[in-house]
């Protein structure tokens, strides 16, 4: 099951440095979603911000970006990530401190073996925007949205043109060939049709086709499926995740998550995963929301709701890690640390960092990195474990106050998570 989460928020207000009124601005997204660098390998964020009247404008310079774990993905101020380590971590996007998205990004070490750009053919009026994805199929068999590391071209940009992570701008009637060049010798083209404004264009049709979910330590996971079986291409659209409800909800509705689904061309499928946090022990009765804002013209409009799906949650059992022993000694050239770890949790742990911090009065925060760290193997209950670190240099007169942090980049929900940190006065011995 995916973990890839939603890269569209709703904002209610703007930041003042951003010169289009308040009232005006709907959103901001991030692309691409879902997505996927090689290790080693680049790829290309563009935020864009949304307003009532369906325009858009690009705001990459305007917001602040920030990898959750700069170990495995590092991103510059500028959108572009780099994939330093397998593994995943989530790229934080603020225009102002209470408007945040974020978009979940995978490393993968594996080399593509297939790729299939979607939607692969679309008819748009002049004006109108559509993103294209660029899925590649690894040879380990997982499957990823590479668009923001493929070079992106147009054969007639007087007609339709393209930017650096696959979004399609309808410029004038004619028709334009996209053509993406993906890791190195993979490539794809999709089709774009731009007919005259007053033309007719064929209406698409979303329909839910799946929906299922999980829950496990206050996290409830769904799985849901969506199908556009019109014959026109769905424009961008929410996916509104409402936890419990005894009905269908209609259009004025409360929502516990929502997911970004920038296009989907006509026969076309996506799978979406959203993820509700916090969610109390009990049973729900679950519903999902394909276009609740009826932003796309649809064939039908009656067919885009998903449910009710039973959801029921047992009382959670965390893992809990905890520093038992932190202890240091220095000769003033090296610096030895022993840090003792243990679950004193019901279950076991995921894999965690621990950080050590060599001198600093305040205790470290979840997402700030050591000097010394290591990427550690879950524990099982009651289970501990032993760890050295040898640091080259040594403290001054007055010492350091060295820190130990485990789990430095959040990636465990755990019982107590005051536990994690602890403290030692290293001197020279």
């Amino acid at each position: 099951m995916s973990l890839f989460l939603s890269a569209f928020i709703l904002l209610g207000c703007k930041d003042p440095e951003v010169v289009v009124p308040e009232h005006n601005l709907l959103g901001i997204s991030v692309a691409p979603v879902d997505a996927l660098v090689a290790k080693g390998g680049e790829v290309q964020f563009v935020a864009k911000a949304y307003y009532e009247d369906y325009s858009s404008e690009v705001i990459t310079d305007q917001v602040s970006w920030e990898s959750t774990d700069p170990r495995t993905l590092s991103v510059s101020s500028a959108g572009l990530g780099r994939g330093l380590e397998e593994g995943e971590a989530s790229v934080v996007v603020s225009l102002d401190p209470e408007h945040t998205t974020r978009v979940d990004v995978r490393v993968s070490g594996s080399p593509v073996t297939a790729l299939t750009l979607r939607p692969a053919s679309m008819e748009l009026h002049p004006g109108d925007s559509a993103q294209i994805e660029a899925v590649a199929r690894f040879e380990d068999g997982t499957e990823g949205n590479i668009a923001g590391s493929c070079a992106w071209s147009s054969d007639n940009a007087a007609s339709a043109t393209v930017d650096g992570a696959g979004a399609v701008d309808a410029l004038r009637p004619g028709e334009a060939v996209i053509h993406a060049a993906c890791a190195g010798s993979m490539g794809g083209d999709a089709s774009v049709v731009v007919v005259e404004e007053e033309a007719v264009l064929p209406l698409p049709d979303l329909q839910v086709t799946g929906f299922e979910g999980v829950g496990v330590d206050g996290v409830v996971l769904y799985e849901v499926e969506v199908k556009n079986r019109g014959q026109g291409l769905a424009g961008s659209f929410y996916l509104d995740l409402v936890l419990d409800s005894p009905s269908a909800p209609g259009q004025d509705h409360d929502l516990d998550g929502l997911e970004w689904v920038s296009s989907l061309g006509a026969g076309e499928s996506v799978t979406k995963t959203i993820e509700v946090d916090g969610v109390s022990p009990g049973t729900y009765r679950s519903w999902v929301i394909a276009d609740p804002d009826r932003w796309v013209d649809e064939s039908d409009e009656g067919n885009n709701v998903g449910g009710p799906l039973s959801i029921s949650l047992s009382a959670t059992a965390l893992p809990d890690l905890a520093v038992v022993s932190f202890d240091a000694m220095s000769d003033g050239r090296d610096t030895l640390y022993w840090i003792t770890v243990e679950n004193r949790g019901e279950v076991a742990s995921a894999d965690y960092w621990v950080d050590v911090f060599k001198d600093r009065n305040d205790a470290p925060a979840v997402g700030e990195l050591g000097q010394l760290y290591a990427n550690m193997p879950g524990l099982d209950p009651g289970e501990q474990v032993d760890l050295e670190f040898d640091y080259a240099g040594g403290p001054g007169v007055d010492g350091w106050f060295s820190w130990v942090l485990l789990d430095s980049q959040g990636s465990v929900h755990e019982l107590d998570e005051d536990n994690n940190a602890e403290m030692v006065l290293v001197e020279v011995w």
